[in-house]
């Protein structure tokens, strides 16, 4: 998904990058990196991935596609 993709979703889902972040005790600057690909964080993925009901795997795809 790209990050605007992502960033939708989570508006849809009434989920703040803000509410991940608190969840993650990270910072809500971490949840945006980790969004918008400039940051890995397999722990964050699965959140943000879990907060918009889908595989993070699915959602962060570019990464695991060139990951192989």
């Amino acid at each position: 998904m790209t990050s605007a993709q992502i960033q939708y979703e989570l508006k849809r889902k009434g989920v703040s990058q803000k509410d991940i972040a608190k969840r993650c005790d990270v910072s809500a600057t971490t949840i945006s990196k980790v969004i918008n690909h400039s940051m890995i964080s397999h722990r964050i993925m699965k959140a943000i991935a879990n907060a918009i009901d889908k595989d993070y795997k699915s959602v962060f795809s570019d990464y695991y596609e060139n990951s192989v």
